[in-house]
């Protein structure tokens, strides 16, 4: 009987030393607060999209996150402002990008660009082009079919073509 209570006793002492342990080898990182939180590995870029999601969902740039453009500013609040973001939406007559990074630009972020062509252009691309223009979803939506009017973007607002992007895209799954 003291056998088994000793044995139960030194048991319970691994237990509870052993399980803390477990959280010894994540990554962690000081907020400035004094708080310790995980590390997070930061991307090489972030890839926004601010289309509607019933858009996202139909197609989108692999690697891209949804963020709808009124909630940029919450859903950024986290990033690393020294990150580079490319912002894109539907296509040329889209002005959500442009909104979004005018935004993230008054946030702080150093290295804001936006894709002026979209999803729009992505997919006409992918057609010529599959490896280079991946694209995820079924993209079968109306507005994809149509042909749209290439624009140039407006002054102050940095621009990346789609040839950069699908490099960018490319390395950022290595």
């Amino acid at each position: 009987m003291k056998n088994t209570m000793y044995s139960a006793l030194g048991l319970l002492v691994l237990v509870a030393l052993t399980v803390p342990a477990c959280d010894w080898f994540k990554k962690k990182s000081h907020d400035g607060a004094g708080e310790t939180k995980e590390a997070v590995q930061e991307p090489a870029f972030r890839l926004v999209d601010v289309n509607t999601e019933e858009v996202y969902k139909d197609a989108h740039i692999p690697g891209a996150i949804h963020v709808a453009i009124d909630n940029i500013e919450a859903a950024s609040k986290d990033w690393n402002k020294k990150t580079p973001v490319v912002v894109y939406c539907s296509d040329y007559s889209c002005q959500a990008s442009h909104g979004a990074a005018k935004k993230l630009t008054e946030l702080g972020f150093e290295d804001v660009a936006i894709f002026p062509g979209g999803i729009h252009k992505w997919v006409e691309l992918s057609k010529e082009n599959k490896e280079a223009y991946l694209v995820e979803g079924e993209a079968k939506a109306d507005h994809l079919t149509k042909k749209v009017e290439e624009k140039a973007a407006p002054e102050g607002v940095r621009v990346v073509t789609a040839e950069d992007l699908s490099k960018k895209v490319a390395e950022a799954k290595k």
